[in-house]
């Protein structure tokens, strides 16, 4: 389109004046997370609560960097203020309520966090807790993906009791 001879230069000037504005916005945006971020793992419980709720409103109305918004607060079932992780719980379930096709988004975000290596019982725990409220609303294909983490987990447990 800017390769257009018929374009005149105040036209794609405009253009790239818009282009160089929102390459500028997405900058400050992306910040604004970071902030929001460090607050969550470094603020005090006021902050926490705040930055969870924050998060929640921007993933819930705006798609702009929704893997980073969805990941720090299903990391927040790691908390060790037991307050914290129960409010991001909800915070995320509000999301799933009005967004129910991000069931499946969740449900892989929330097994990456039950799964990893040194997580706590308790962030596990809500993971799990988690997991059984989106049960509910998800598709059949994310139905099924909670009944595989169930039984993996499930079978992990076990092995672990065992030995």
């Amino acid at each position: 389109m800017l390769k257009s001879k018929s374009l005149e230069a105040s036209v794609k000037n405009k253009i790239y004046a818009y282009w160089h504005y929102e390459n500028e916005l997405k900058d400050h945006f992306y910040k604004y997370l970071q902030n929001l971020q460090g607050a969550l793992q470094n603020g005090k419980e006021i902050n926490k609560i705040k930055a969870i709720i924050s998060s929640s409103n921007l993933l819930k109305n705006c798609p702009e960097r929704e893997a980073f918004l969805l990941a720090i607060l299903v990391n927040k079932f790691g908390d060790p203020d037991k307050k914290i992780a129960s409010k991001a719980t909800y915070h995320l379930r509000q999301i799933l309520l009005n967004h129910p096709n991000m069931a499946h988004v969740m449900i892989l975000e929330t097994e990456k966090l039950i799964f990893r290596k040194n997580i706590n019982e308790l962030a596990q725990h809500y993971g799990i807790g988690f997991l059984s409220l989106i049960a509910p609303i998800a598709a059949a294909k994310s139905s099924q993906k909670l009944i595989d983490i169930c039984f993996c987990f499930f079978k992990i447990k076990i092995e672990k009791v065992i030995k």
